[in-house]
């Protein structure tokens, strides 16, 4: 409980920069979550048992793979899928003005290795005065598993995570557990999709398509700093009729600020305000862009200071 209270409380420590900025109401509200975390951890600090399924403070939380077996040499999915009840959300890497990001902790056999997570694009989850990015109702943060070729057929392997997590509505209640996977190894079978065995693996497929694309090579993708903005322009080829940008990094710009999108024939251009926090000029700017369309692509520009005749 020590270890959880004290990442918790280091939270703290670093948003209260951005703390002091906010007007009274979304200190109110972010001042109950606060309470409300802190008491749950010291209550409720006892991990589950190793099972593929773990349930938490409104949430249940599943490993899942895309395979029914592993085969040696070869790649596969892991992902951890998180079912909130209805109105409960977790978040984003970049979690916003408030919360924290789902934290796994991979634990797998000798010659196994686990990629990074493959982050869907978020939704704006609003409240006053304050925007958090992340998910509602559920979601499946998934990751690429390299299995080693040395294994045979017929043995056995389990793969596990240590999951924590921040879980709000009105209020913030954090939650752990330790889910756990074993498979048989069939070296017969290769490839992502493999032998997808029941629906909820299915799911795990499906999931890759909301995972943003990278950005397409034609594109061209600028940054203009201006004071106290930054114009992001976004050439497709196409004139694109709206578009919204997830920041990368936490305190580059105003999450609560509208973001002003004007189309022109080539594509869109976005002003984004910048964070009070942003305390040193940046070089780069990245993060996620959702187009009208609905379409989610990672982009990352230099920024360039604006002079005269500069576009």
């Amino acid at each position: 409980m020590v270890g959880a209270a004290f990442l918790f409380l280091r939270h703290l420590k670093v948003r209260g920069v951005r703390m002091q900025h906010m007007k009274r109401d979304s200190m109110c509200l972010s001042g109950w979550r606060i309470a409300i975390a802190i008491f749950a951890l010291a209550v409720a600090d006892s991990p589950a048992m190793a099972q593929a399924r773990a349930t938490g403070p409104h949430t249940t939380v599943s490993l899942l793979a895309s395979r029914d077996s592993f085969a040696a040499g070869d790649k596969t999915l892991v992902g951890l899928h998180f079912q909130m009840e209805k109105g409960w959300h977790v978040y984003w890497e970049n979690p916003g003005d408030s919360g924290e990001p789902p934290q796994i902790q991979w634990h797998v056999p000798a010659g196994f290795s686990v990629g990074a997570i493959e982050w869907p694009a978020p939704k704006k989850l609003v409240a006053p005065s304050i925007v958090d990015y992340g998910y509602e109702n559920e979601v499946l943060l998934f990751a690429p598993l390299k299995v080693p070729a040395d294994l045979r057929n017929g043995q056995t392997e389990t793969i596990a995570a240590n999951v924590n997590w921040l879980v709000c509505r009105e209020m913030c209640i954090p939650g752990k557990a330790r889910v756990s996977l074993t498979l048989p190894v069939n070296s017969a079978v290769k490839g992502f999709k493999g032998t997808a065995s029941s629906a909820e693996v299915a799911e795990l497929m499906n999931a890759r398509a909301e995972v943003p694309k990278p950005m397409p090579r034609t594109w061209k993708v600028y940054v203009r700093d201006e004071k106290n903005d930054f114009v992001l322009t976004v050439e497709t080829g196409k004139q694109e009729s709206a578009a919204t940008f997830f920041p990368q990094v936490p305190e580059q710009i105003n999450n609560d600020a509208k973001q002003a999108a004007t189309p022109f024939s080539r594509g869109v251009r976005l002003r984004l305000q910048k964070s009070d926090g942003l305390l040193k000029p940046i070089k780069q700017l990245g993060g996620v862009l959702e187009l009208g369309s609905g379409r989610a692509y990672d982009i990352s520009a230099p920024i360039h200071v604006a002079t005269n005749g500069t576009r």
